[in-house]
């Protein structure tokens, strides 16, 4: 199983969450968006698990966006039994 360490220290705008999403999940073309997340994480055929570092800090950097990358990692989890999230 693969393992991915998203660390949440590094995202303190939009901007630079959907690049360290991009990079810590090899999404080609970078992600542009939440749907481009999701798409992403969907598409993943191999196991993997997926583990927020500091995970409170999206609440504080980036607020209700923080909130819904989490929820959006939720919902894929939920549609690709590929992910385990920790």
């Amino acid at each position: 199983m693969k393992e991915i360490i998203i660390e949440c220290s590094e995202m303190e705008t939009k901007s630079q969450a959907l690049e360290v999403l991009g990079k810590s999940l090899s999404a080609k073309g970078g992600l542009s968006d939440l749907d481009s997340l999701y798409e992403c994480l969907v598409g993943l055929d191999q196991p993997v698990e997926i583990t927020f570092e500091d995970v409170d800090l999206l609440d504080v950097y980036l607020g209700e966006f923080g909130e819904e990358i989490f929820s959006t990692f939720e919902q894929a989890a939920e549609e690709n039994e590929n992910i385990e999230l920790i």
